[in-house]
């Protein structure tokens, strides 16, 4: 209780601070779009592509997420042969909403089913082994709910077969109003020490 109430007065003090504050309660119903680069750290090359995202409240405290995501990777060489490699990363589950401070900070947490399927394209067809696989993943975030901006980290556990991952991240939101926000963010792979940058647009629907 002592930490909810130092949240509490931090935070009114905070939207005291910045006359731009929101009144309103964080909103859950957007879709969103982003550009996607991943840098490895023990390839020799990177991925890039896109990931589409929604988000819908259907109860006051409970939200169901989804998302899809699909990377190519950059041109490589495997003996004989070059070409690339296709990831696809699919998402879908339910997260709890529990507000801390009203109107202006909500702790996430949820659990998603997990589906995985990496193979390689243009080239590498027949020269890697395919990957399909389920798993699971647990998530815990923070939304912070201010008119103009918005800070958003969060940390993922990723459990697909025997192999596990934590990612650790932020995002950033810019909103000039009418619904629309930009969108930047960062989030570093422990295991693999790989980096992952997105930037897009999120569109409330709400």
């Amino acid at each position: 209780m002592k930490i909810r109430a130092w949240l509490a007065s931090g935070f009114a003090g905070l939207a005291a601070a910045l006359p731009g504050a929101a009144l309103a309660a964080p909103s859950y119903d957007f879709i969103e779009f982003n550009y996607v680069r991943v840098h490895h750290h023990d390839l020799s090359y990177n991925d890039q592509g896109g990931d589409f995202v929604l988000s819908a409240r259907i109860a006051p405290y409970l939200i169901f997420d989804a998302s899809y995501q699909m990377l190519d990777s950059e041109r490589l060489t495997v003996g004989l042969d070059s070409g690339r490699l296709r990831s696809q990363f699919v998402t879908a589950g339910l997260a709890g909403r529990f507000p801390i401070v009203r109107n202006l900070l909500d702790l996430t947490g949820g659990v998603d089913y997990v589906f995985v399927d990496v193979r390689g394209t243009r080239g590498l067809e027949d020269k890697v082994p395919s990957i399909h696989d389920s798993g699971v993943q647990a998530k815990l975030g923070m939304r912070t709910n201010f008119r103009y901006f918005e800070v958003v980290p969060g940390v993922r556990h990723i459990r697909v077969s025997d192999e596990h991952e934590w990612a650790f991240g932020v995002q950033v939101l810019g909103c000039p109003g009418y619904g629309i926000c930009l969108t930047g963010g960062y989030e570093y792979f422990e295991d693999a020490k790989d980096n992952r940058f997105t930037g897009g647009v999120r569109l409330y629907y709400d």
